[in-house]
């Protein structure tokens, strides 16, 4: 009798462990973990199994059974529909044909977990954006912003978005010449103070499983990344905008910059010196902003009007040893 109880116990829980595995194969993708780590995939189920629990990607009850938990399915779901609490945190992306959202000419749904679909959802969004014509050795099509910078934008909508919101999705939107991120949920910081001030972010575990993931960059925040990037391209610095229920960012392509509104120009000057003074040890005279627009020394009466523009609407304010015009530096208006 003790041997049968002993061989029913075992038998049980093969079929157990082999249920789940079932149950798991076809609802999560636990090899993108390993992956993005560069692990080698665990070749006994019970590490796999260890793993999950110890990242809260699942949880076991008092009686033993395992749940895949939302942290888990939002990762690694292989389709998010199998969740009915987590089907609106699919990723919608729509291209429009003009600048109103009137005519869209495309829409595509990712609905996998974040950590399954990033990548090709960077790839994808890359593959979609406005296309100009850029003059290096020869003539190549390239897309107006970079993979990286899709990359941090994505990224933040992503991990800021209030997850209790089932009412909208998070967005990525194409328009000719410019790109919005949007998610359900308000900015937490005043966006003023998006480069300077440390990020207060709803999802702390999501924040630290996409980092673990390599998805999120542990040093260093998403919008001081954004900034650098579109520094690079002498674009204007992404525009935030929030209300009580929603964020967006949005990337604005200016093929020169004479291009640029006022109002653009004004707020790059201002977010590129936030970032100059949190990461860059340089004086942030008129080299430094022509620098920013790619712009030569004969174009420095443009920059100091635009900085004496600047300054006047207290955007930024003048360093304390600056001495004289030609040896103007200049600080956010915070600092």
């Amino acid at each position: 009798m003790q041997c049968f109880y002993r061989f029913f116990t075992l038998h049980f829980l093969a079929v157990y462990w082999l249920f789940f595995l079932a149950v798991s194969v076809i609802l999560l993708d636990f090899s993108c973990y390993y992956s993005r780590r560069k692990l080698p995939i665990p070749t006994d189920l019970n590490d796999v199994i260890d793993t999950f629990l110890k990242e809260r990607f699942l949880s076991r009850s008092d009686s033993g059974k395992l749940s895949i938990t939302n942290l888990g399915a939002i990762l690694f779901a292989k389709d998010l529909y199998d969740y009915p609490n987590l089907n609106a945190k699919a990723v919608r992306v729509i291209r429009y044909k003009a600048k109103s959202r009137v005519d869209a000419i495309s829409e595509s749904e990712f609905h996998q977990g974040y950590a399954v679909m990033f990548d090709e959802l960077v790839r994808y969004i890359h593959g979609l954006q406005s296309q100009f014509e850029e003059i290096r050795i020869g003539r190549e099509s390239v897309g107006a912003f970079p993979d990286f910078v899709i990359r941090e934008a994505l990224a933040n909508a992503l991990v800021h978005q209030d997850l209790l919101d089932r009412s909208v999705n998070p967005m990525v939107e194409l328009f000719p010449g410019s790109i919005e991120f949007s998610n359900p949920g308000k900015l937490l910081v005043d966006i003023s103070r998006t480069i300077d001030t440390t990020p207060v972010c709803r999802n702390e575990m999501l924040a630290h499983s996409l980092r673990m993931l390599r998805i999120l960059d542990g040093h260093s925040f998403n919008f001081d990344r954004i900034e650098a990037g579109l520094a690079l391209l002498h674009e204007p610095s992404s525009l935030v905008k929030t209300d009580e229920f929603h964020t967006r960012i949005i990337l604005t392509h200016r093929d020169r910059f004479s291009s640029f509104t006022e109002e653009e120009a004004l707020r790059t000057v201002y977010f590129y010196c936030c970032y100059g003074f949190v990461n860059l040890d340089e004086k942030m005279g008129n080299a430094y902003f022509r620098k920013r627009f790619g712009l030569g020394e004969k174009d420095a009466p443009v920059i100091s009007r635009l900085l004496s523009k600047a300054l006047q609407e207290n955007r930024i304010k003048l360093s304390s040893d600056s001495t004289g015009v030609k040896n103007r530096f200049h600080l956010p208006y915070w600092a």
